[in-house]
């Protein structure tokens, strides 16, 4: 019962939050997210397939909240799923330097090694050599 009463809250909670944040770029308004509710908002968006959204709520947030580590995580997850994975890795080494006990940080960016965009930009041609892969990976990694 205590359950169903909190899911009943936690839904209207994300409710509103999503629609504040639609009626805010639909109206081209400003408004201010605290960071649950930003969490709240990209995770919807994702689990929802809507990453053109999701990507636009971690962008504001990521202005509002430049600090956050949930955030910033959050951002670098959208980047991938939008298949740029060297922006999210890019991310993912400064939080890895901010909290480097997270092991969210180390999930994602074993994500982003493996996405294909990633796998792209390594194809170096075989007459570079190992070195020039070599210090590509250790840029990104």
């Amino acid at each position: 019962m205590e359950e169903d009463k909190f899911s009943f809250f936690y839904e209207e909670e994300l409710k509103n939050a999503v629609q504040k944040f639609e009626r805010m770029k639909k109206n081209n308004e400003s408004y201010f997210f605290d960071v649950i509710e930003f969490e709240t908002i990209i995770d919807y968006y994702i689990e929802s397939n809507n990453s053109i959204k999701a990507f636009e709520a971690a962008t504001l947030a990521s202005e509002q909240h430049p600090n956050s580590v949930s955030i910033q995580l959050r951002k670098a997850r959208v980047l991938l799923d939008k298949g740029r994975a060297v922006e999210a890795l890019r991310i993912l080494k400064k939080l890895e330097n901010i909290e480097p006990g997270n092991h969210e940080i180390y999930v994602a960016k074993g994500t982003g090694i493996q996405s294909s965009s990633l796998r792209s930009c390594l194809c170096i041609r075989e007459d570079r050599g190992f070195r020039e892969q070599h210090h590509l990976l250790s840029q990104i990694s």
